[in-house]
């Protein structure tokens, strides 16, 4: 579980859970959530999270998906506050204002 959640960030627990299903362990999906529940790994923000923390800690190469998914995760948060306010004049729609 803790590889799949690892290795595939982007599968939610019924993916995981039919995965497994085809690996011959019977787990359901709410059982694949329960086992991250238990790994803080809920979510796939604390996936990639884990993921990071294992690069940095033993240089494992990451896949294809694994890079997507942290690029795609990294752009998501970037905050709009940090870019410059439009200084734009107020537009009205009625003309009556």
């Amino acid at each position: 579980m803790l590889d799949l959640a690892l290795k595939k960030p982007t599968w939610g627990q019924k993916r995981v859970s039919n995965e497994l299903r085809e690996r011959r362990l019977s787990i359901s999906a709410f059982g694949a959530r329960r086992v991250w529940q238990s790994l803080d790994l809920q979510n796939m923000k604390k996936q990639l999270k884990a993921l990071e923390a294992q690069v940095a800690l033993d240089g494992v190469i990451l896949t294809e998906d694994q890079l997507a998914a942290l690029e795609k995760a990294k752009a998501d948060t970037i905050d709009p506050s940090d870019s410059p306010p439009a200084n734009r004049p107020t537009v009205r729609s009625s003309p009556y204002f």
